[in-house]
């Protein structure tokens, strides 16, 4: 996670990375084809037209992970939670992510009753009484589907901030596609899920599939099957997604999925989290600080660690060396010992309940995931005198750093999938890789190639054929 939240992605870091670390200089990845192989792959890229329909670039939907939209809010409170929180903001201003607000004195006190929600006990969350949140737009185009809330989290420091960043300029100008018509996004307010129940994300699915009818019509008419590429919780998102698409529909408008860095069996760090905060990857900025508004977030459920890919293992120990595993009843007690109420509960049973692994997407799948890397696996939090205040002694498996490679290949039991490993490549460094994009440009080549145009004929009406 970026900044403050210490989640699943870390958008903020990726400015610093190293020649070394963004694949330059660096051992070929785990499954990566021959030199010969990646030679005519990258000619195929560069022979591929361009123009018209047939044979062109297929379009793209670029689904954030968590952490991974631009956010902005506006209040009017009755109270504050400290005399120098802002009681009234009229205009809207940035909350997702506002750095001012983790290094200001006093100011992560008041970013977080600004950005964490209530859990109810139907199930539901709202935001805090008073406060408005919104995707933020920052340019001409404030529809669904523009780019602008994905490239960087903080568009004043957008080149700290990047997130898709890099990986759109990769597409427009070495695919040739274009904003808002051919390269397209699907933001979303990441504290909650996006399923129907899920406040201001509620229609974020059915706006996802009017998003892609219209990527596939971008070209005038002659219908192009769409790639969509997500990252990390996008993974989840889009997997829920896809599960509830007829496979009629999925033939006739998608040609591939690309999933970088996708959790899809949870990962042991929301155990931590939970218990007593995650701030890593914003030093300076004690866990402690945000993990009342971390434990409000619906996302999270979507992120817990689950028995497929950790079994019956513990994963923490409490302070008073109660041992908690990933089963569904471990998870409850665990709740119950944190004292995190019933609302928390109620989102949880509605939340969990999206992620199903026995369906499997019923697209063409190219997962890309970081491999060989330092990744926690478990917490003891005996021996402090704080209990779940206290920072945990962890042990350590391996993945990207955040995800476990078990949690990552999961993928793997469904029909029509490649699994790529990139070995040293961290969760999010993977959107900045030279060797991920190589692999999604072929990805996007294979589509066209195997693909190109078709004739879509749902609900009556009828595309150009090509």
């Amino acid at each position: 996670r970026g900044a403050a939240r210490g989640r699943l992605e870390g958008p903020a870091r990726m400015a610093a990375r190293s020649d070394f670390e963004r694949g330059r200089g660096r051992a070929p990845v785990r499954g990566c084809p021959t030199l010969l192989v990646a030679l005519l792959a990258a000619l195929l890229v560069l022979l591929l037209p361009r123009g018209g329909c047939a044979g062109a670039y297929p379009p793209v939907v670029l689904v954030p992970g968590a952490g991974g939209t631009y956010l902005q809010a506006r209040w009017n409170k009755t109270s504050v939670p400290a005399p120098w929180c802002t009681r009234i903001q009229r205009e809207w201003t940035d909350v997702w992510l506002a750095l001012d607000s983790f290094f200001v004195p006093g100011g992560i006190t008041c970013w977080s009753q600004n950005f964490r929600l209530v859990n109810w006990a139907n199930g539901t969350s709202t935001n805090m009484p008073g406060v408005e949140v919104r995707v933020g737009y920052t340019g001409r185009d404030k529809s669904f589907g523009a780019l602008e809330p994905v490239l960087c989290i903080d568009p004043s420091l957008c080149r700290e901030t990047g997130y898709f960043a890099e990986l759109a300029r990769a597409l427009q100008e070495r695919a040739g596609l274009a904003p808002g018509e051919t390269l397209l996004a699907a933001p979303y307010d990441h504290r909650y899920a996006t399923d129907a129940d899920a406040g201001p994300n509620a229609d974020w699915e059915v706006n996802l599939t009017a998003l892609v009818e219209r990527a596939s019509q971008s070209r005038g008419g002659a219908a192009q099957r769409v790639v969509l590429v997500s990252h990390s919780l996008g993974g989840l998102a889009v997997l829920h997604w896809l599960q509830n698409r007829t496979q009629a529909w999925k033939d006739a408008y998608l040609g591939s999925w690309v999933a970088i860095s996708a959790p899809f069996g949870g990962s042991a760090k929301v155990f931590r989290m939970l218990a007593s905060g995650d701030s890593d990857l914003v030093p300076g900025v004690p866990s402690l600080s945000v993990r009342d508004e971390q434990r409000t977030a619906e996302a999270e459920h979507w992120l817990l660690p689950r028995p497929e890919a950790y079994g019956t293992k513990t994963v923490l120990t409490g302070p008073d060396g109660t041992n908690y595993t990933t089963s569904y009843a471990d998870k409850r007690r665990l709740f119950d010992a944190l004292g995190l109420g019933n609302g928390f509960v109620a989102v949880h049973e509605r939340v969990s309940r999206l992620l199903d692994l026995e369906t499997p997407p019923g697209v063409r799948l190219l997962a890309l995931a970081g491999a060989d890397l330092k990744t926690e696996q478990s917490y003891d939090y005996r021996g402090s005198s704080k209990g779940w205040d206290a920072q945990p002694a962890m042990t350590y498996n391996v993945g990207d750093s955040v995800v476990s490679s078990a949690s990552l290949r999961l993928c793997k039991q469904w029909p029509n999938v490649t699994y790529i490993e990139y070995a040293g490549v961290d969760h999010t460094a993977l959107l900045q890789d030279e060797f991920v994009f190589r692999k999604i440009l072929s990805e996007l080549a294979h589509v066209a190639t195997h693909t190109g145009c078709h004739s879509a004929r749902l609900d009556g009406a009828a595309s150009a054929e090509c």
